[in-house]
């Protein structure tokens, strides 16, 4: 079953048998690895997409995996067919761009998830720990650092929200995420003339 919050390690994926995409690539990966396939992690490029849990608006990111029968020196493999495993059938015939990505990017996915999901119970040392995790597992996944610093601005540690939100927009200039989050902090610190800019530049 599809479950939008289902957050889970492969085992639990597996014995609720409920999970939401990056949950269900997580246990499909580690089935596939056991019995031997070549594996290929795939981020899709799908259109903005949000939901609401609890009052918190949360941007879905959409992750699949591509399974393929390993290079045997021994075997010549005149036809090799490769497998997509995914919930959104519609999505993949629809052809969005996809592109791969690494292990450590997936795990650093699942690390901002369970951040998140202990941000929105307000348990900010467990969230905190999530987000470290994700940075030090792909520092280059923006994600964990616009999500740290959406907690330190509900803790009113302006400070370090700006300084995450500016180590996010250097690795992805523009992200529209974080700039609407570094408008909000601008907002609430008084600086509405940079919170004005932003948001023009967002709307255009």
């Amino acid at each position: 079953l599809y479950q939008n919050d289902a957050n889970t390690v492969a085992a639990e994926t597996f014995a609720n048998q409920a999970a939401n995409c990056l949950s269900l690539t997580i246990m499909t990966y580690v089935l596939a690895d056991y019995a031997g396939f070549g594996v290929n992690f795939q981020q899709i490029m799908i259109p903005e997409l949000w939901v609401r849990r609890d009052s918190t608006s949360l941007l879905n990111r959409h992750v699949n995996l591509k399974l393929y029968e390993k290079p045997n020196a021994s075997v010549v493999v005149v036809n090799r067919h490769d497998f997509e495993v995914d919930f959104n059938i519609l999505e993949r015939k629809r052809r969005y761009p996809k592109r791969s990505i690494t292990k450590e990017r997936v795990l650093a996915m699942f690390y901002n998830n369970k951040g998140v999901d202990a941000l929105i119970d307000d348990n900010y040392d467990v969230a905190y720990a999530y987000f470290k995790k994700g940075i030090l597992t792909d520092a280059y996944l923006v994600d964990n650092y616009t999500n740290l610093g959406i907690m330190y601005r509900r803790l009113g540690h302006h400070d370090y929200a700006e300084q995450n939100y500016t180590l996010a927009l250097k690795i992805e200039p523009g992200d529209g995420t974080t700039l609407e989050n570094l408008a909000a902090l601008y907002t609430a610190t008084g600086r509405h003339a940079e919170a004005v800019s932003i948001q023009r530049e967002l709307q255009n």
